[in-house]
């Protein structure tokens, strides 16, 4: 899933860096806008899923810092290129970030999907093979069984709960229950 946000982006900068027109400039940032807006919501949820217990509230704030770190590395290189003369002082920002999109679409290619997706779906084997190989351990640790243990009760919890849609967010029966 991870990787369909990211091509999204991908499309809407490279709509961007080609406009010659404000109007293809304003569809290309909507296009990537919606693509890291899609990617700020499941690369938190795909770590909090997916990394080893003893990892994760560490890699959740090391996420922060990284956004924190590229909204300063975007200033500096806005500042460093606000003085070219032409279309190369907006083109050059915004071309940039290719780089850092298909440094993401290569690491989500690399990461197996998110166990609890897996099991939502019922490939227990698949979501076993992934459990471990996130935990760099063997099939038959003890980390695995007690991982998934706890996916499948959360899950089953979930379950009990019924199915919502979209329509769901904005019902009032919903708004009634808090």
């Amino acid at each position: 899933m991870l990787y369909l946000t990211d091509e999204q982006f991908e499309i809407g900068v490279i709509v961007q860096v080609s406009s010659f027109t404000l109007g293809q400039l304003a569809a290309g940032r909507c296009v990537a806008g919606l693509g890291v807006g899609a990617m700020s919501a499941i690369v938190p949820l795909y770590v909090g899923e997916a990394a080893p217990k003893k990892l994760r509230g560490s890699l959740l704030v090391l996420y922060q810092v990284q956004i924190a770190t590229g909204l300063f590395i975007a200033y500096a290189v806005n500042l460093g290129t606000h003085k070219y003369n032409g279309d190369a002082s907006w083109r050059v920002p915004i071309g940039i970030q290719l780089a850092w999109g298909i440094f993401l679409f290569s690491g989500a290619m690399i990461l197996p999907e998110s166990p609890r997706l897996l099991l939502g779906k019922g490939k227990e084997k698949e979501a076993v093979v992934a459990i471990a190989k996130l935990n760099q351990t063997e099939i038959e640790d003890p980390i695995v069984a007690e991982e998934v243990a706890e996916l499948e009760d959360a899950i089953k919890q979930e379950n009990e709960g019924g199915k919502a849609g979209w329509l769901e967010c904005f019902s009032l029966r919903a708004m009634s229950k808090t």
